[in-house]
């Protein structure tokens, strides 16, 4: 027989509360004809109503509080014993329980060690604090020996899955993002999947009102000093150290340890090393930082900056990043604007990739800032700041293709062997090799299929000859993203195994999100559609919103639209070009292709014919003011067709002028599946 109860904190400690809900339980009020008038006359002291119920029952009478205690937990046994039966009491949520409750856990236990009972107890270990009643039960019990503790901790991902799917009643879509998001915490997994969590994109740093104001309610019961110090911590980040949350609250040492004591014993931070911490959940990180008014985070990314200042006085260029980006936060933007310059100066390892965003977000800043002439002087220095990356590579981001071409092919020529040491210091990447591998992908906008080949395999030459593995990676990744453009699927695999064979470690994020997308791809390819596109939106969660490498968000995207358009799921694919078209910045290299495959999925949904049109005439004007020539021809391609099939398409001349001009255009690679079709479609007309 089975009786439960719970306690509340909103109802403070009730005396004796959880003891009563067990006795007005159906499994114990229904036995309590078998006990006799004496105890039932102390039962009426926590169950008014028995006087009423039974015929001739006086109230019970006056005692001194122990003896009081002692009648009464004894009628209460009796109770519990009455039906004969083995029995299990369910306590849940034991932390708020009242005293007088825990007293008479204790006495129940000790009283019949012997008894076919069990009491099951469910208990929030960061809610006890060494005061608590509970310890002394727990000490007690111990002593006893007849207690036993069962720590749930976090789920790993396939027990993540089987909750959620348990849940779900069935298959649940994407359990991978739901265990990051939730890391595998049983609370976060069932209220998630209760307040209607799908994994949509919009659901990136997902949180219910019940997780917030359970986790509200836990930084509610710190003391001022420990709430100021998670305040302030959870503004440095999800890690932080000692040194930095010391310099920053001010606090003396013996208020700083014991404020650190109270969040570990709490269970809102836990230890990373012996000077380091972190939150014990980034939602909890999360709920402390969204506690805060605009004007309070200010003041303390202002403080924070001001402390690694400080603190890293002789070696600033370690921590130049960070500074940058409390500063930015603080609003102290000119400040943010001469630590992203610094962090750029300051790279070494991947600082190809890494100089390139952290300039281009000082120059996003700078721009918002009055025109000065102060301003001007130090936008022409971010702007001469690296030129081999700034030059090239920001074209090629920005869709200028002929501007990028000519940047590469300068780049390329220039290139000296003797100076490669010097490049790998202070780019981490092969220059040539780099530059030669968008050339690749450049050459292919313009219209130059083979040259594109060419140029794309002598990167890849070029990379295994001096046997850099990163240069060899990036060159890896972008012939992949060639391949996905040109349509040549065995490409994008032979690619794909050949970067997962490279030796580099997935350590840097960059590495693993490449990896996980491209298998992705090439799992929708093998016919893996729910798995594949499933793992490349992994590793767009995973990227965040972050670019930890120019163009990373954008050529995922672009990943994930092939894939959709692979998969042939129209529905879930006019997603796709939304999240492209949405992005902006770097994803406005795909903006022709994003339209013409959106107009493709509509005309597919029996979308009214002029909406397609619209798509594809936007496709064809973005393709020539990119002087993209292969998107052009697709998007002329697909107009002709979609015109023709309506009945109403042009004229034999209009036709005939319109592609032969774009196949005209294209001095090489004419054979190609896009140059066949529109002969096709001249023959035609």
């Amino acid at each position: 027989m089975t009786a439960g109860a719970r306690s509340y904190p909103a109802e403070g400690a009730l005396a004796n509360g959880t003891v009563v809900e067990w006795l007005r339980s159906e499994k114990i009020k229904g036995r309590l004809d078998r006990l006799d008038r004496a105890r039932l006359r102390e039962l009426a002291r926590l169950m008014p109503e028995l006087l009423s119920e039974i015929p001739g029952l006086t109230p019970p009478e006056q005692l001194t509080e122990d003896d009081q205690r002692q009648r009464l937990f004894d009628a209460v046994t009796r109770a519990i014993f009455a039906s004969g039966t083995p029995f299990l009491l369910v306590a849940d949520d034991l932390q708020w329980c009242d005293r007088e409750t825990l007293r008479f856990l204790h006495y129940l236990l000790r009283i019949a060690p012997k008894a076919r009972l069990l009491v099951a107890a469910t208990v929030r270990r960061e809610e006890i604090d060494i005061g608590h009643p509970l310890n002394d039960l727990v000490a007690g019990l111990q002593a006893l020996e007849c207690f036993t503790e069962i720590e749930i901790g976090r789920l790993t991902r396939a027990e993540t899955t089987v909750l959620a799917e348990r849940l779900a009643g069935g298959a649940f879509e994407d359990p991978d993002r739901l265990y990051l998001e939730t890391e595998g915490n049983p609370f976060f997994v069932v209220e998630a999947l209760r307040a209607g969590w799908k994994g949509a994109d919009g659901e990136r740093g997902w949180i219910s009102p019940k997780v917030q104001a359970v986790i509200s309610s836990r930084l509610e019961q710190l003391s001022a000093s420990a709430r100021e110090l998670a305040a302030l911590a959870a503004a440095i980040g999800r890690e932080f150290t000692t040194d930095v949350l010391a310099c920053a609250s001010q606090f003396d040492e013996e208020t700083l340890v014991r404020g650190l004591d109270e969040l570990w014993r709490r269970r809102i931070i836990r230890e990373q090393g012996a000077e380091a911490y972190d939150f014990g959940h980034d939602k909890i990180r999360e709920v402390a930082y969204l506690a805060l008014s605009p004007a309070q985070r200010r003041h303390l990314h202002l403080r924070i900056a001001h402390a690694l200042e400080s603190i890293y006085a002789r070696d600033l260029g370690s921590v130049s990043g960070r500074l940058a980006l409390h500063y930015e936060r603080a609003g102290a933007l000119d400040e943010a604007v001469k630590w992203y310059e610094r962090a750029a100066e300051a790279a070494q390892l991947h600082a190809l990739v890494e100089a390139v965003r952290l300039l281009g977000r000082a120059l996003d800043l700078l721009r918002t800032l009055p025109k000065t002439k102060g301003r001007q002087e130090v936008e022409l220095a971010l702007l001469t700041a690296l030129p081999a990356p700034l030059g090239g590579i920001a074209a090629f981001w920005q869709g200028e293709f002929m501007a990028a071409r000519g940047h590469f092919e300068a780049a390329v020529d220039l290139y000296r062997p003797e100076y490669r040491p010097a490049h790998l210091l202070r780019y981490g990447l092969d220059p040539k090799v780099i530059c030669l591998s968008r050339l690749g992908n450049t050459l292919w906008f313009l219209g130059f299929p083979e040259a594109a080949t060419r140029t794309r395999d002598a990167a890849l030459a070029l990379a295994d000859e001096i046997g850099h593995l990163h240069s060899r990676g990036t060159a890896l990744v972008f012939a992949a993203i060639l391949a996905v453009d040109m349509s040549e699927p065995e490409r994008v695999r032979a690619y794909t195994a050949s970067l997962d064979d490279d030796g580099l470690e997935d350590q840097w994020r960059p590495n693993r999100v490449n990896r996980t997308a491209l298998n992705g791809y090439v799992s929708v390819l093998d016919g893996q559609t729910e798995a594949g596109i499933a793992r490349i939106q992994h590793a767009l969660d995973e990227l965040g919103r972050a670019d930890h490498a120019p163009g990373m968000r954008a050529y995922l995207a672009r990943l994930l639209l092939g894939a959709c358009v692979l998969a042939k799921d129209e529905r879930a694919g006019l997603a796709a070009p939304e999240r492209v078209l949405g992005m902006g910045g770097a994803a406005h290299m795909w903006e022709a292709e994003t339209h013409r495959l959106r107009a493709e999925f509509l005309a597919k949904l029996g979308a009214p014919a002029k909406d397609v049109e619209v798509e594809l005439e936007r496709a064809l004007a973005v393709a020539r003011s990119q002087e993209a020539r292969s998107f052009e021809l697709r998007a002329a391609v697909s107009l002709l067709r979609h015109r023709m099939e309506r009945g109403d398409g042009p004229g034999a001349r209009e036709a005939h002028d319109l592609l032969a001009a774009i196949v005209d255009g294209l001095s090489e690679g004419r054979d190609t599946h896009d140059v066949r079709e529109a002969a096709t479609i001249l023959a035609r007309i």
